[in-house]
């Protein structure tokens, strides 16, 4: 059985996660790193490795969920036509010698 999320549990929850997105923008923009997923752990006395699996499965998860359903990506029809697009991309390139 699966233990519970030790951030999702944490006192100080908001500010950890405050702190996860200001390393990805410290990241992006090659800044310095006091972000870190190490740095916030020591910081907040919870190992690496929980502050990752908070972010893929706390963070992002749901994030890609509502992005998906912005833009119908879970519609049947626009499903159906991805489908059928790659499918008439695949025999272009068949037909162009690929």
């Amino acid at each position: 059985m699966a233990g519970r999320c030790k951030i999702c549990f944490h006192p100080k929850r908001l500010e950890i996660e405050n702190e996860i997105m200001m390393g990805f923008r410290e990241r992006i923009r090659g800044e310095r790193r006091l972000f870190s997923y190490r740095k916030i752990a020591l910081r907040y006395g919870v190992s690496k490795s929980a502050i990752g699996h908070h972010y893929r499965e706390h963070m992002l998860r749901p994030q890609a969920k509502e992005i998906r359903a912005a833009l119908g990506l879970d519609n049947p029809e626009t499903i159906e036509w991805a489908r059928q697009w790659r499918e008439s991309l695949g025999r272009i390139f068949k037909s162009n010698g690929g």
